[in-house]
């Protein structure tokens, strides 16, 4: 199961050391892999942990869409649930993590309902939801 979590959910990760050691032990028994795109991460390094929380192994992955804002690391995407996502939004970020959840992911965990909804709406084989039903579901696996 490849899952994104959103930055926040780092934030509800930093108290949670039982969720931390469920996913930890989800990922070694090779059940789960946390996927890390470039958004996510940067947005990390911008908060109060000013890094990426050495929770449990994680799989780097650049951003999905091609535009002025690239690095090495992205590929390139049509872009297609990035623009739809955005819309006029002012809020990049977000469409590139729901750009990167519909190119690698399975789960898109969240606690921003604009994105679960938005991403929803476009991704459909994605299963978006929040922290709880997350941990609801890590349980099951």
């Amino acid at each position: 199961m490849n899952v994104i979590l959103d930055t926040n959910i780092y934030d509800l990760l930093r108290e949670d050391n039982i969720t931390r050691k469920l996913i930890s032990t989800s990922i070694l028994s090779n059940k789960l892999t946390i996927i890390m795109p470039r958004s996510v991460s940067e947005e990390l390094f911008k908060s109060p942990f000013k890094r990426i929380p050495n929770y449990f192994p994680i799989k780097h992955v650049g951003n999905t869409v091609g535009n002025v804002n690239m690095a090495v690391c992205d590929s390139i995407g049509s872009g297609n649930t990035y623009k739809e996502h955005k819309g006029n939004s002012k809020n990049i970020n977000d469409a590139y993590i729901s750009d990167a959840a519909c190119y690698y992911a399975n789960w898109l965990i969240s606690e921003d309902k604009r994105l679960l909804k938005r991403n929803s709406l476009l991704c459909e084989r994605v299963v978006s939801m929040k922290y709880n039903r997350f941990i609801k579901k890590l349980k099951e696996l």
